[in-house]
């Protein structure tokens, strides 16, 4: 049985101002940011620790918290993860790569992708990880190829639609009746499934994903129940129970400027009273959190190169923009970032940026990223004290789908990633992946630059 504990969950903490400012200090001091360097992204292992630590005590103990690794595809940050105890969820081959890369195990990989290959499918079969069919066909596909093989110690499950409603963010949101992801639930679904599963006693797993951002807890919790009640209705049909693997995806909310996060416990304790057959020891439960393990986790620094006051709203003109901050130049109104001048950034009891006592007055400014087209800005219209060439921004928030959405218009480099732990002298930091230089966007553009080793 899970509960719920009046101690402020790591899930609705983020770093400190205090703490962005040391870190911020220590690696300029150290040489780990370069003189043209003009941005760095960073991030909090300790924190990222302690989540995970604590989505693993929410829940019951066999439970598998795989971490989506299309959230953050950094190999050493994924390694971090796995060092947790976490497994991983691939949203394509490449990310099955990465999750060994990562020193991930077979039976704790979770493969996802809505378009394999039957290439692909026979790798995964063969490698043993567990499979999620997106669909019947797909599902008919992976029962023809496991026939071919000799053995296999893959498990396998079928993506169902709960159509619970879409959240507040369209493009992610993925349980309407309409989603094109997944079987939707109901009576000709649980025949197909159980007359596929008959005799296939590897067919064992469900797996349900409502969204990303903006799904309310509410939504969350009623996909459970509609799924739980899916399984019994399966089972009913086979006779007795086979499907004990039950794949409850992520959804959970993040807090970037705002919004109320999810305590994991909260969520554990609300989902266990709307399913508690899938709390049994005989279920394995599965989730699959990405942003809400990651994102509070990691900031940036952003150099101010210019200051342009011939405008009427003076313009910061910065090196990350729409190619790290994709969704927040194209779509402002669903995904907007803080951001503080590094000098003065503190925060308040709700873990919003504010300015330092004794600041200078603020104004508005318009941040522009590095990239030749007008709808590179990431924000139109923040309060700032006033900035100069050289100033450092921080970007609050981007430990997810940031560097995985990096954007190559105009060709620039991926920043520095650096991972930092409280240490006893100050922050120990280390560098989790060197920034690109020009030569490494030539070799990958080069003939040959997909070729094998």
């Amino acid at each position: 049985m899970t509960t719920t504990s009046t101690r402020t969950s790591s899930w609705l903490e983020r770093p400190s101002g205090e703490s962005i400012r040391r870190v911020a200090e220590a690696a300029l001091a150290e040489g780990l940011v370069g003189e043209d360097d003009g941005a760095v992204v960073l991030h909090d292992l300790d924190l990222l620790d302690t989540r995970l630590q604590e989505l693993t005590g929410a829940f019951p103990a066999h439970a598998v918290h795989t971490v989506a690794v299309k959230a953050n595809p950094v190999v050493e940050i994924l390694r971090a993860c796995v060092d947790q105890g976490a497994g991983l969820e691939a949203a394509s081959w490449e990310e099955v790569a990465l999750a060994f890369a990562a020193g991930c195990a077979a039976d704790r990989i979770v493969y996802d992708s809505p378009a394999k290959t039957r290439t692909e499918i026979r790798w995964a079969l063969e490698a043993g990880i567990h499979v999620n069919a997106d669909s019947l066909d797909e599902l008919d596909r992976i029962i023809e190829i496991h026939a071919t093989l000799a053995t296999s110690s893959a498990t396998v499950g079928l993506r169902v639609n709960p159509a619970v409603g879409s959240g507040s963010i369209p493009a992610t949101s993925v349980a309407s009746p309409s989603s094109r992801f997944g079987e939707r639930v109901g009576d000709r679904l649980a025949d197909a499934l159980a007359e596929r599963a008959a005799g296939r006693p590897w067919l064992r797993g469900l797996h349900s994903h409502v969204g990303s951002q903006g799904m309310p807890v509410e939504t969350l919790v009623a996909a459970a129940g509609v799924v739980a009640g899916f399984r019994d209705a399966v089972h009913a049909r086979l006779g007795h129970e086979q499907l004990d693997i039950v794949d409850l995806g992520g959804g959970a909310t993040t807090n970037y400027t705002g919004e109320r996060a999810v305590d994991p416990r909260e969520l554990a304790a609300r989902l266990e009273e709307a399913a508690p057959s899938l709390f049994t020891d005989d279920v394995m439960l599965v989730t699959e959190f990405g942003r809400a393990v990651q994102a509070n986790c990691g900031w940036a620094l952003n150099r101010v190169e210019y200051v342009n006051r011939a405008l009427a709203q003076p313009v910061a003109v910065t090196h990350l923009g729409a190619d790290f901050l994709m969704r927040t130049a194209y779509q402002p109104g669903h995904w907007r970032h803080r951001i503080s001048r590094l000098a003065t950034v503190e925060q308040d009891a709700a873990g919003s940026a504010v300015d330092a006592p004794g600041t200078p007055p603020s104004e508005s400014w318009i941040v522009s990223g590095p990239l030749c087209f007008a709808g590179d800005v990431i924000s139109r219209d923040i309060h700032l004290p006033g900035l100069e060439a050289g100033d450092w921004l921080v970007i609050h928030d981007v430990g997810a789908y940031t560097m995985s959405m990096w954007s190559r218009h105009c060709n620039r480099g991926m920043p520095v990633v650096i991972g930092y732990r409280d240490g006893a002298d100050g922050p120990r930091l280390e560098v989790l992946r060197e920034a690109e230089s020009a030569d490494t966007v030539v070799r990958q553009w080069s003939r040959g630059a997909g070729a094998l080793d």
